[in-house]
Order: C-alpha cells, then sequence, then structure tokens
C-alpha cells in the first residue's frame, strides 16, 4: 500500500477508473459490432452529435479518437504505478532471502 502512496495516490486511482472506463466502452462497441445492434448510429455523443448532425461514420471515427485520448492520458501514471509496485514487491522478495 506503501507503493500505492507514493506514487500520488490520486492520480494511480484516477487513471484506474479512466481505463475501466475505455476498457467498457470498448466492449460495449464490441458487443454492439458483434451482436450487431440494428441502429444506424452509434449514439456515442448523444445530443451533441444530433445537434452538430454528425453523420454515424464521423461520430465513430471521433468516439475512437476519444478512448485513445483518454488511454494516452491515464497510461504514464497507471505505468509509473505498476512499476513502483512490482520493484517495491522485488525489493521486499529479496530482502526476505
Amino acid at each position: 500500500m506503501a507503493a500505492y502512496a507514493g506514487c500520488g495516490g490520486g492520480k494511480a486511482r484516477a487513471s484506474v477508473m479512466i481505463l475501466s472506463f475505455v476498457s467498457l466502452m470498448v466492449w460495449y462497441r464490441l458487443a454492439q459490432a458483434w451482436l450487431g445492434s440494428g441502429a444506424s448510429r452509434c449514439g456515442c455523443f448523444g445530443l451533441l452529435g444530433t445537434l452538430t448532425g454528425m453523420s454515424a461514420r464521423t461520430e465513430k471515427l471521433l468516439s475512437g479518437v476519444v478512448l485513445v485520448a483518454l488511454v494516452l492520458c491515464a497510461l504514464p501514471a497507471f505505468l509509473k504505478f505498476v512499476s513502483q509496485t512490482h520493484f517495491e514487491d522485488e525489493k521486499r522478495h529479496l530482502q526476505r532471502k
């Protein structure tokens, strides 16, 4: 738990939440593609997509870009947390020997 706090626990938690959200959205989109939702629009942008008159293709493209941007924003803090946790575990393991 010390590694979690040492990494700036809030950043790591936020990164985990963002990556969880992205995973959920990717899973949802894959399920839609696999099961065939029957909808002509993905509806990812809701009212914004309707008001701006986005085509279904543009809406899908922009939603993918947003998901990639979220992953790129969250990945550095998450990787820092994972690497610090791993190195502290290794250090504790070597100290036991």
